[in-house]
């Protein structure tokens, strides 16, 4: 079977500034997962492989046929299913002419696609929507039909390769389910863009895209934290060593150079108590002098060697950094009551209740909670009314803290306008600037960091922004709230991300369809909308 390859490919931004360079890899009959830090370049791979941009240095070799998944979706609201299957004009030729009202058009139109009824069935029935009208708009349909929509658009044109950008972004848990069901049922080839350690152990390799370029890892997630955790330990190995030997090499050009020195001072002072004639001890002298400067420049030529060698080791390792965080500020008592709801329920007609059944729950002391719901099922709706926002049409809803944080996708807590010292003088006014300096520090933002406007920052630099002034302020909030903070992150960003919240000792209120994420953060309890 055919590949995909990528040969030596490079790609510059339109005002010059470089992407990446001389990318080489080869996609063959496997999953392949592609990972990387976010503004790596991993949808631009996608983009060049299927066409949308064209590599500014480098050849591509792509089969005929590939099926995209791109990233953004929101085009292609307004579509019927048969638009976005691409064959709107084709299906109408092929009804006309089996209705016996075909014109010498259609036939060409259909170009003797005679399977075409067969191929659309086959999709729609693999993806679980054969019941749906070909005519239904997007736009109508739910959040797992529109996904089973998409993944049947690929089927249908019988493609050799799957491209999927970023596919369980924005989904909720039944449509990430639908997405793990059919990458672990596809045969052929296929490469997926993610972030999503599900996702990601569906794998049969990882490619990994850095500023070094693509490193291969034959096997799944799993398989590839444990080999980089491997490489890792060796690359802070081969750095003790090469710190040893550039020691060693110190030490001995020190020793070297004063045995040096001490032979040349006793030579002369043997020669001026033999009565030498003073040419002859000058010339000794020089001798001496000259092999000092010898050995002083092969030591130092070692010296040099080990430092360069020292260097390129310390490049190997992957620095993994901690989030600290003033965990006084932010514990909350055992048994304080956060959140209390009896009965509640909300209308946004005064008619019609939002929840099938009214709400009676309680969140006390450092509780983490999961607030789970299909898309649509009203979780940002309660959050709302946790901070007074919207009121509710009917029970008591109590809330026990003053402070409340709210960290969403958009990172809403940040001022895009300002720079990230700015920021949290807004939220610390108090705080004179070392200290400041000192809490961003805490979050990874060190020296001229802190002068950088938010507006600028990548997702995961905004996410850390956002807890800094959540939870480096003067007063540090006892519940924090959560909307799907890991979406759009990698997973570098992620995995700093939960070393914040793992040193939060207050409340968290979580919605999320990152199954690891979830995990990873300790949740303790759900609960559960239906709307």
């Amino acid at each position: 079977m055919s590949s995909i390859v990528l040969n030596k490919i490079s790609f510059t931004h339109p005002n010059g500034i470089p992407l990446f360079k001389d990318i080489s890899l080869s996609i063959d009959n496997q999953r392949t997962g592609l990972t990387g830090k976010n503004g790596s370049g991993k949808s631009t791979i996608a983009k060049i492989i299927t066409g949308y941009l064209q590599p500014t240095k480098g050849s591509v070799f792509v089969p005929d046929k590939i099926a995209y998944l791109p990233q953004e979706l929101k085009h292609l609201e307004n579509l019927s299913i048969i638009e976005l299957f691409s064959l709107k004009e084709k299906y109408n030729a092929f009804k006309k002419i089996t209705a016996g009202k075909g014109t010498t058009n259609d036939f060409i139109i259909l170009d003797n696609d005679w399977d075409l009824e067969n191929r659309l069935l086959f999709a729609m029935q693999k993806t679980g929507i054969e019941y749906l009208s070909v005519e239904r708009k997007i736009k109508s349909l739910s959040g797992g039909e529109k996904i089973r929509c998409l993944l049947a658009s690929l089927l249908v044109q019988e493609p050799s390769f799957i491209i999927l950008d970023e596919p369980t972004n924005h989904l909720d848990f039944n449509a990430r389910e639908i997405i793990y069901n059919f990458v672990n049922d596809w045969k052929k080839g296929m490469l997926v863009i993610s972030h999503d350690k599900k996702l990601l152990r569906l794998m049969d390799r990882i490619a990994e895209l850095s500023d070094s370029g693509i490193k291969l890892y034959t096997g799944n997630y799993d398989f590839y934290i444990e080999q980089r955790k491997i490489e890792n330990e060796a690359a802070q190995n081969e750095v003790k060593s090469a710190e040893l030997l550039l020691k060693k090499n110190i030490e001995e050009k020190k020793q070297a150079l004063v045995k040096q020195a001490k032979r040349t001072r006793t030579a002369a002072k043997r020669g001026a108590d033999s009565g030498i004639p003073k040419i002859l001890l000058n010339a000794k002298k020089n001798s001496g002098e000259n092999t000092l400067s010898k050995l002083n420049e092969i030591h130092s030529k070692r010296i040099e060697e080990s430092k360069k060698k020292l260097a390129a080791a310390k490049l190997k390792v992957r620095i993994e950094r901690q989030i600290k965080i003033d965990l006084d500020r932010s514990k909350v008592p055992a048994g304080k009551i956060i959140v209390k709801a009896e009965g509640i329920n909300y209308s946004w007609n005064g008619i019609n209740n939002l929840w099938t059944n009214d709400l009676s729950f309680t969140i006390t002391g450092a509780e983490r909670v999961l607030l789970k719901g299909v898309n649509g099922s009203g979780k940002t709706t309660l959050m709302k009314l946790i901070r007074n926002e919207l009121i509710p049409s009917k029970g008591k809803l109590y809330v026990g803290v003053k402070k409340i944080g709210i960290l969403d996708q958009q990172v809403s807590v940040l001022k895009d306008n300002l720079t990230l010292i700015e920021n949290l003088k807004l939220h610390s006014p108090n705080l004179p600037e070392h200290e400041l300096r000192i809490r961003l520090g805490r979050f990874l933002f060190y020296k001229d960091d802190v002068y950088k406007h938010a507006g600028i920052l990548s997702g995961g630099e905004k996410m850390r922004a956002g807890l800094a002034c959540l939870l480096a302020a003067e007063q540090a909030p006892e519940l924090i709230m959560l909307d799907e903070p890991t979406n759009n992150l990698d997973l570098e960003s992620i995995s700093e991300v939960i070393s914040a919240l793992n040193n939060f000792e207050g409340a968290l209120l979580v919605v999320s369809h990152d199954v690891n994420f979830i995990e990873e953060i300790k949740v303790e309890r759900e609960i559960e909308l239906e709307r």
